[in-house]
């Protein structure tokens, strides 16, 4: 698909659709750091890929659920439920294929840290 439109363009467009969002999500992704620093007092670390992979899914949960709070005395909001289980689905996916290669690696993780080796991750390329 071509996009002939111009710069100007472009950006009112992206502004209605903001205002449009606006009006169902008010202002959660200004709570999003509210939310995160609650589900992570002590900080989070995130060392290799699986971690980014991992949290990036979580975040994209925060989101969604901060969503439906928005509008849970208004009765909710199915787009939101309906991604909320999508992402919390990927996330299962996440840490099972985590915990598999854990598992055949004779690694397990202990909180933040796998207990053989404080740096060690394992990866699917890993031989």
């Amino acid at each position: 698909m071509e996009n002939n439109k111009t710069v100007p363009e472009m950006l009112r467009e992206a502004a209605d659709t903001y205002e449009e969002r606006n009006k169902v999500y008010g202002d959660t992704y200004k709570k999003h750091g509210t939310v995160m620093q609650s589900l992570f007092p002590d900080g989070v670390s995130l060392d290799c890929d699986d971690d980014h992979n991992r949290f990036g899914v979580l975040t994209m949960i925060v989101g969604k659920l901060t969503r439906y709070a928005q509008n849970f005395n208004k009765g909710g909001h199915y787009d939101s439920l309906h991604d909320l289980s999508v992402y919390a689905t990927m996330l299962n996916e996440l840490d099972a294929e985590l915990n598999r290669r854990e598992s055949e690696a004779n690694v397990q993780f202990t909180g933040t840290r796998y207990n053989d080796n404080p740096q060690r991750r394992v990866s699917d390329n890993e031989d």
